[in-house]
């Protein structure tokens, strides 16, 4: 009951954001097409990544705290919605990234929970005091560059791993920006385990590769190792 009532506070606080909106099912030429259509996809979620929405992270976040309904997110996000060109590019663009996540999540379906993550964190590190990082995929680099050695940071450099291969792909064709690539896998990792379908803004101007500045939004936000309190505090 506690996961249950913690994924629809991580679901309603993220269908509150401007960039992430539920939409009606897709059609059937853009579903991706892999194995993970014709599995039950509420049976796979719930017996291989049940932590899906936090990881373990927002499981102190009941009673009153899901009770209250969230405010609306606001981020300065910088947007070039002409980044991809025609639209046939960029329903091109969105299928490589949700069928490369999806391919991920089927052969190791722990990578599900860390896809979100990464799309969690990259909105939450931004800082509305100094209009600093995210979302910008800057949480990329965050992952990337961390000392730190656990299974959690492992799943999020394997996932991100997965989005630079699809970026570098994708870049042979089209514009693209790994900002873009995390909310759109995010999206997909909660689709893949029979979530809502959610639509995603592109355009995300990305953090530039020359002038990194990593956000001090700690990457184990979601694992639970965080008070209730920060948790809270970073939504």
């Amino acid at each position: 009951m506690k996961f249950v009532l913690n994924v629809c506070f991580l679901l309603s606080l993220t269908s509150s954001c401007d960039a992430f909106q539920t939409t009606a099912p897709r059609t059937s030429s853009s579903i991706s097409n892999t194995q993970l259509n014709s599995i039950d996809r509420r049976s796979f979620g719930t017996s291989s990544i049940g932590w899906l929405a936090t990881g373990v992270g927002v499981a102190s976040l009941t009673g009153a705290a899901v009770a209250v309904s969230p405010a609306p997110a606001n981020a300065e996000v910088f947007f070039d919605p002409e980044m991809y060109g025609d639209q046939e590019l960029r329903v091109g663009t969105v299928d490589t990234v949700r069928e490369r996540t999806r391919r991920a999540i089927l052969q190791t379906p722990a990578l599900a929970p860390a896809f979100y993550q990464l799309a969690l964190l990259d909105g939450l590190s931004f800082n509305a005091v100094n209009d600093k990082f995210g979302p910008n995929g800057g949480v990329i680099y965050a992952v990337l560059n961390s000392k730190d050695n656990n299974e959690n940071l492992d799943k999020l450099k394997m996932a991100a791993e997965v989005l630079i291969d699809t970026e570098r792909a994708l870049r042979r064709k089209t514009a693209v920006s790994i900002a873009d690539c995390v909310a759109i896998a995010g999206a997909e990792a909660i689709e893949s385990i029979g979530g809502p379908v959610l639509t995603v803004q592109l355009g995300r101007m990305e953090v530039a590769k020359g002038k990194v500045e990593i956000s001090p939004l700690p990457l184990d936000l979601l694992t639970g190792n965080r008070s209730p309190k920060e948790v809270r505090d970073a939504f």
